[in-house]
Formats: structure tokens, sequence, C-alpha cells
């Protein structure tokens, strides 16, 4: 399976049902691809890649083999970023509303209306968007930090905790001249403006989970 972007993977083991899925999705031009199990699905890329994944899954919570909450269990081990839509019965949706408690995106009770699963899979899309930008964010600033010397990492390290240039100088015993140089480059290499920024950028890498 090609791994475009905004692909909506379909997982079910009804043909009729993922046949009229596909349908709809035809209709306002949304990408998908058929899965009929959650192995095929799961073996169809490499663990590595879900992480990256732009688009998301529309999946049936009860299947033969991997059913849709263990597929759900998978993926969140390989951090996943495809939002979880569950398609599921009336019986199930007790079921489903637990599975949102372990991050599924929704979930869309049959028979669904056309609009609904729409809706659902258009947020859905949105939320992986946000997903991926703020992973991306995370990445250029670890690698902005990986640019750092030795010394400049210590700054650092003082100035999220809130220390002014005059107490780091006195904490790594260099000059208040020095400190300021430091701070200077530090900014230039975060590309941030000022230290506020400096540090919320920081704190997005060292307390931020993964999405």
């Amino acid at each position: 399976m090609q791994n475009s972007r905004n692909v909506v993977h379909i997982i079910d083991d009804d043909a009729l049902l993922v046949e009229t899925i596909g349908l709809i999705f035809d209709t306002i031009g949304i990408s998908h691809a058929h899965y009929n199990s959650a192995e095929t699905f799961l073996k169809s890329f490499p663990k590595e890649a879900f992480r990256e994944m732009s688009g998301c899954i529309v999946c049936d919570i009860r299947m033969p083999g991997i059913g849709g909450i263990a597929c759900q269990h998978i993926l969140n081990s390989y951090d996943s970023a495809l939002p979880i839509i569950f398609i599921t019965g009336f019986a199930d949706v007790k079921m489903a509303v637990d599975t949102m408690r372990d991050g599924a995106f929704n979930f869309v009770e049959k028979p669904f209306r056309h609009q609904v699963l729409i809706d659902t899979v258009q947020q859905a899309l949105s939320h992986n968007e946000n997903i991926l930008a703020q992973r991306a964010s995370v990445h250029n600033v670890e690698v902005a930090i990986q640019r750092l010397s030795k010394r400049e990492l210590s700054v650092l390290d003082l100035l999220v905790d809130g220390h002014p240039n005059k107490t780091i100088a006195s904490t790594l015993n260099i000059s208040l001249r020095t400190a300021e140089v430091h701070r200077a480059h530090i900014l230039e290499k975060m590309m941030s403006k000022n230290v506020a920024e400096l540090v919320k950028k920081v704190m997005m890498v060292r307390q931020i989970p993964s999405v």
C-alpha cells in the first residue's frame, strides 16, 4: 500500500461495508485504502512508519483474528500518529467508549449516516495534521539542542530554570560578558526571539509526551 498523504485506512472483514464506505469517500475525494484484517494492515508498513503517517483509520471493533481493540493497543505501542475511528454496533458502544479512554479518536455506531462518518473522518484527519505538526516541532527543537556545545547546554539548563545572566556567570565561574554571549548564541541556534520562547520550546521537548 502507498503511504500517501491523508489516506483513510479502512480495516474491516465485511466486504459490503468496506465498499459502501469507499463509495462515500469517493464522493468527496477522500483517498482510502482497504484491508480485510488488522493483520494485513499492520504488516503493510514498517513499525516505525506509523509514527509519521498522515491520515486516519476506520476500523471495525469486532473482527476475526486481531480485533479492533487489539489493533489499537499494537498501534499505541508503535506510537502511531493515525487517529482511530471505530465502527461499532449498539451492543459494543460501551466497549467503544472504553477504547476512547485508551486514545481512540471517536466511534461511529452502525447503522451510521454518511455525513456523520464524513465529519468524523475529516476531524480525525485534522487531528492527525496537528499531531504531525507537533512532532515536527519537537524534532526541530531536539536537532537544535544537539547543535549546542557542552557549555551552551549548561547555560541553557540554567536559563530554563529561570536564572539571570549574573547568576549563570557565577554558577559556571565565567564572566558576565561570556554568559551573555552564550545566551545570544543559544537563542540564535534555537531560533528563539527571547528566553520565554526558548523555555517554551525546551519544555515542549522535556515535558510533553507524544500525542
